[in-house]
């Protein structure tokens, strides 16, 4: 019997030539994979949302074009989960985390799973938020923007 998958994005970025995004694009594969979800990675229908960019977003006022991308992408057709590989990826600004995770999966009801953390925004289960998760995520950042 085929296992049915549902439908996920990744989100993905690099800040520097030394990075790879096919090396993310893996990771986040094989993750939603274990989870029971599949991110399509082809022309047609392409489900990673990425950019070679610094994710220190006080750099700038505006939402990067991958975020920007990701956000009118799930209004059009909203999946059954995002998947991060850190939360470095999505940015490093502290205050820009809590508004992504709000924006992103909280608000639109999608979970939302940070590989480095093994966190899910809102469990996937039974549609409820992880507040300890978030709370995680957003101490975390902090550290994340300290990295910088």
């Amino acid at each position: 019997m085929a296992t049915k998958y549902k439908r996920a994005f990744g989100l993905i970025r690099v800040s520097s030539s030394a990075q790879d995004l096919e090396q993310q694009k893996k990771v986040l594969m094989t993750e939603a994979k274990k989870a029971g979800y599949v991110i399509e990675d082809e022309e047609e229908g392409h489900d990673f949302f990425s950019e070679k960019i610094t994710g220190y977003d006080e750099d700038y006022d505006y939402d990067r074009k991958s975020i920007v991308d990701l956000k009118q992408a799930i209004t059009i057709e909203k999946p059954s989960a995002i998947f991060i590989v850190e939360l470095s990826r999505l940015t490093r600004t502290a205050i820009k985390v809590s508004k992504y995770i709000t924006e992103l999966s909280l608000n639109p009801k999608i979970p939302m799973y940070f590989v480095d953390y093994k966190i899910w925004t809102i469990n996937p289960e039974d549609g409820k938020i992880n507040n300890d998760g978030v709370l995680k995520l957003i101490g975390g950042a902090e550290g994340v923007e300290l990295e910088r």
